[in-house]
């Protein structure tokens, strides 16, 4: 018989999909404001569990949230599956919850309990800690680890007001503990410290009075009064609305989910402040808590897929979220968690460590869906994330060239010359017994000239035309964090009202792409 965690959930392109067995290693969206992460892989994904039958919490950072969930159910005809705790319509007794969990041993799980909420009324806040609260934190732990054990033997249950109570009566002296006079004024702590002899050994009795008298009466002033300072985080919920929504009747539960309930928690920050927030964490971590056990449940209360569905999920992740993620799968669970960029998410958890820590979360979110986005720190990381491969950089090359010369040359020459001679002779002789007469002249002359002259030209031209190509082998981002910013479209009419991420989902290899990443478009909804 074919699993229903393997039936196709969400169609990608290529024949793919993702179904419930996917959603399982949980999912992360990242994406600019305004780039779609929203109104595309996240309304899609919530949609399609929805079209399943699952049942789920959704964290609401929007005042508009619960509107938009509510239009989302009345779509696919999930509106009697629909549960909107606005924080005065329900009730959720945390501690009660806590106790019948844990039950009457279980105190030291219920002191570690409280310590998570004081870090969540912590979280919630815009200050966040530090590791130098680290002391004061475990002074605050040992406080809880003698009060919780008194006051519960004492009344026979638990409340945050008898805990404040409690304390806040306590003696600051060894001789205020043993001083009749402060005895008959019956404080609430000698009373519940009378009352609680009686219920417990004689052991545990004698280790609660040594506390009280001997490290937390002797303790210096400054510092208890710090302690009690941190413990005073509690008290928030003695007033307000939180003091009916989360330390009255319970009227709600997460186990709801089981059933096919949708819970919207319609406590956002803008509405209800940092009590809106700190209701939501207490809520998601008691549903975590009972995904983790359902496994010992009859099988009707299983087998039917939760999720929690978180959009700006700074606002509601925690540290001890990693855990949760580490072994949800077994118990055919998913969280989706939807943010801008990881500074947030650093921002939010605080300390010198956030960035550890944040990320020991976000590696238990396996399916990845990068949208639009020009946080340089975000983008980076999701390149690194798709890892590096072998790739060719092919480059070519071309050069052309052309050259030409003209010339010219013309000469003229003349050489000319006269010359002239003249010359005579006579004579005449004559001699006794005879006579003789002879005379004679010359003349002679000459003359040259001459002329030369020459003309030549030339003329020549030359051309030149070349071209390369050449391949180089180089180990490179798959998608360098650049295209983040520039490939993917942000939906609205100037694309079409179309959404399109990167998908990224480690060991799958989708037969659109021939890896285990690929652009995929949503319509926006």
């Amino acid at each position: 018989m074919h699993d229903l965690l393997d039936a196709p959930l969400l169609e990608l392109p290529g024949g793919d999909f993702l179904c419930h067995r996917d959603l399982a290693q949980n999912v992360f969206v990242t994406g600019v404001t305004g780039g779609g992460k929203t109104s595309g892989p996240g309304r899609h994904l919530l949609e399609a569990l929805l079209k399943s039958g699952d049942g789920g919490i959704v964290l609401c950072a929007k005042p508009t949230e619960a509107a938009e969930i509510r239009a989302l159910c009345a779509k696919v005809g999930r509106l009697g599956s629909l549960i909107e705790w606005n924080g005065r319509n329900h009730g959720f007794n945390f501690l009660a919850y806590a106790m019948a969990r844990m039950g009457q041993d279980g105190t030291n799980g219920l002191v570690e309990y409280l310590m998570r909420v004081v870090e969540m009324i912590r979280s919630a806040s815009p200050m966040t800690g530090s590791n130098g609260d680290a002391f004061w934190l475990d002074a605050l732990r040992v406080l809880l680890r003698y009060s919780v054990p008194v006051v519960y033997a004492a009344t026979g249950s638990l409340s945050i007001a008898s805990l404040i109570a409690f304390v806040r009566s306590a003696p600051v002296s060894p001789e205020q503990f043993h001083d009749p006079e402060w005895q008959r004024q019956e404080p609430f702590f000698m009373r519940c410290f009378v009352a609680a002899t009686a219920r417990m050994d004689a052991a545990t009795c004698q280790q609660m009075a040594a506390y009280w008298q001997q490290d937390f009466a002797r303790m210096d002033a400054k510092l208890r009064s710090n302690i009690i300072a941190g413990f005073m985080l509690l008290d928030r919920f003695n007033h307000g609305w939180l003091k009916d929504a989360l330390c009255g009747a319970t009227t709600i539960s997460p186990a709801l989910c089981f059933a096919g309930a949708i819970i919207v928690l319609d406590m956002s920050r803008a509405v209800l402040g940092d009590d809106g927030i700190i209701a939501q964490l207490i809520f998601k971590e008691a549903w975590q808590r009972e995904v983790l056990g359902r496994n010992a449940l009859p099988p009707i209360y299983r087998e039917r897929f939760t999720f929690c569905y978180g959009d700006e999920c700074q606002e509601f992740i925690a540290s001890s979220d990693a855990d949760f993620l580490a072994m949800s799968r077994s118990s055919r669970a998913a969280t989706i968690y939807l943010t801008q960029a990881l500074p947030q998410i650093y921002y939010k958890l605080g300390g010198p460590d956030a960035q550890h820590r944040a990320h020991s979360v976000i590696a238990n979110l396996g399916i990845r869906f990068y949208c639009a986005n020009n946080c340089v720190e975000t983008n980076k990381w999701a390149s690194e994330a798709i890892g590096k491969a072998v790739q060719y950089r092919h480059s070519h090359g071309q050069s052309s060239g052309s050259s030409s010369q003209f010339g010219m040359n013309m000469g003229e020459g003349t050489n000319w010359g006269f010359n002239s001679g003249s010359g005579g002779s006579s004579g005449y002789s004559s001699g006794s017994g005879g006579s003789s007469h002879s005379g004679g002249s010359s003349w002679s002359s000459g003359s040259s000239r001459g002329g030369s002259d020459s003309w030549g030209r030339n003329r020549g031209t030359s051309t030149n035309h070349g071209q390369n190509w050449g391949q180089n082998e180089v180990v490179d981002y798959l998608l360098e964090p650049g295209q983040f910013s520039r490939m993917l479209k942000t939906g609205g009419p100037r694309h079409g009202n179309r959404v399109s991420a990167i998908l990224h989902v480690a060991g799958r290899r989708f037969a659109a792409s021939g890896g285990n990443s690929m652009i995929v478009e949503f319509a926006q909804r």
